[in-house]
């Protein structure tokens, strides 16, 4: 059956559609596919419900990021073609890594392994991580290692948007065993609810200089 006469036959009135002599067979045949697929209900995939909640798989890595993308058409209207809108988002994990482009104060960074490490500063700094969104974080991890263990503890505190900003918590992690090559400073935080997005700065506190530093960071929901 001719595209023309299908498509455009007393739907505009009684001009036939014009010709399309650049047209492909192949592209006719896909048009005229789509058109038909219209009135198979079968094939229409039922839509997902406005709200809801997805579980990501649980044998992902940590550096992983979920990407949501949703797109709704409406019913157009009369003489008019149905719109499309549609976009997406990027979920990282709840485990960041450094790239190294942080903002950083007396901090300094090392590419250890293919990873970036936040080398201690001699005894204060801090280093901040942008476009974090608190809601539902509990407490934060601040991941650490080194390559002597410290003779003595140290501390952070969590600042929200500038270095003296809101305080959120503050976590200690006393001296490490002998032997031990890596610690968790673990800080409850206060619920930040507003849903927007903030920078986060991590307050180094310590008394003397140690040879490691901060592998990465976990935001936990307990």
């Amino acid at each position: 059956m001719p595209l023309t006469r299908f498509c455009g036959g007393g739907v505009w009135g009684e001009v036939n559609m014009a010709a399309h002599p650049n047209l492909s067979h192949g592209d006719a045949q896909q048009i005229i596919s789509w058109i038909m697929s219209l009135s198979n209900k079968a094939a229409v995939k039922k839509s997902l419900p406005e709200t809801g909640t997805i579980i990501p798989l649980a044998d992902q890595k940590p550096t992983s990021v979920l990407v949501l993308s949703a797109s709704y058409t409406d019913k157009g209207g009369n003489n008019m073609k149905a719109l499309t809108g549609s976009s997406a988002v990027s979920l990282p994990g709840n485990t960041i890594s450094f790239t190294g482009k942080e903002k950083i104060k007396d901090f300094t960074t090392l590419k250890y392994g293919g990873a970036i490490v936040m080398v201690f500063p001699a005894e204060s700094g801090w280093f901040a991580l942008d476009q974090i969104d608190l809601t539902g974080v509990n407490s934060i991890n601040v991941n650490c290692g080194w390559q002597a263990p410290p003779k003595v503890g140290f501390s952070f505190e969590v600042r929200m948007d500038t270095p003296d900003g809101k305080l959120l918590g503050k976590g200690t992690m006393p001296a490490p065993q002998k032997g031990q090559q890596f610690g968790v400073v673990h800080v409850p935080i206060e619920k930040v609810s507003d849903g927007n997005f903030h920078s986060v700065y991590f307050i180094y506190k310590g008394t003397e200089k140690t040879a490691g530093g901060v592998m990465s960071v976990q935001f936990n929901a307990k």
